[in-house]
């Protein structure tokens, strides 16, 4: 049994790792290659109007359990989520409004909501993180149509990254790269565009 000396060490010893952990303060940029998905362009004009809170996108956390985060991605978000559009697309273009009557459709993104988990928390050898996603789709006139919402995960081992800081923004720039891909082959499923693509007869 330890002696009551040890005993009390080894207590401010656990509490210390414990303060160090809530004491936290983590500033990470995420940035992400998308690579270009293998798809066919589609004949249809699409606009995309990217809000500020997308562009400028910022998870923040101050708590007691995890201490500070803030992590940014937001011109990553706008590069892959342009990159997809433009190659699924013949006729893409950036809006500067909601609204544009001259393309089919107007897609608005945003991000619903971020989560993480460091692996102290996952309890294995990994860091993972998931970002998940509302499309607003109008017509370009205005008029709404079915949103689509969907889920990036991405996870990251900690034996390839030192440190929690990294393996993290590697975990999220891999629950980027899963984003882009379910854009890329779920938009042209979502059924207002589903339905155009079919009027074109393809």
């Amino acid at each position: 049994m330890p002696k009551p000396h040890l005993a009390l060490f080894l207590q401010l010893a656990v509490f210390a790792v414990f303060l160090a952990a809530c004491q936290r303060n983590v500033n990470l940029h995420v940035q992400s290659e998308i690579p270009e998905p293998l798809v066919t362009k589609l004949p249809l004009s699409v606009g995309v109007y990217y809000p500020d809170q997308f562009r400028r996108f910022a998870y923040t956390e101050n708590s007691e359990a995890r201490g500070t985060w803030h992590i940014t991605s937001g011109d990553s978000q706008v590069n892959a989520f342009s990159r997809i559009i433009g190659d699924l697309f013949t006729d893409f273009r950036e809006l500067n409004t909601p609204t544009e009557s001259a393309v089919e459709l107007v897609l608005v993104p945003e991000i619903a909501k971020m989560q993480f988990a460091t692996p102290a928390e996952t309890g294995f050898d990994y860091s993972e993180a998931w970002v998940e996603y509302v499309v607003r789709v109008t017509t370009g006139d205005g008029e709404p149509l079915p949103e689509w919402r969907y889920t990036g995960y991405g996870q990251a081992t900690a034996e390839r990254f030192a440190g929690i800081e990294t393996g993290l923004a590697a975990s999220l720039s891999d629950a980027l790269r899963n984003a882009g891909a379910q854009l890329a082959t779920g938009l042209p499923e979502h059924p207002p565009v589903e339905q155009r693509i079919q009027r074109i007869g393809l």
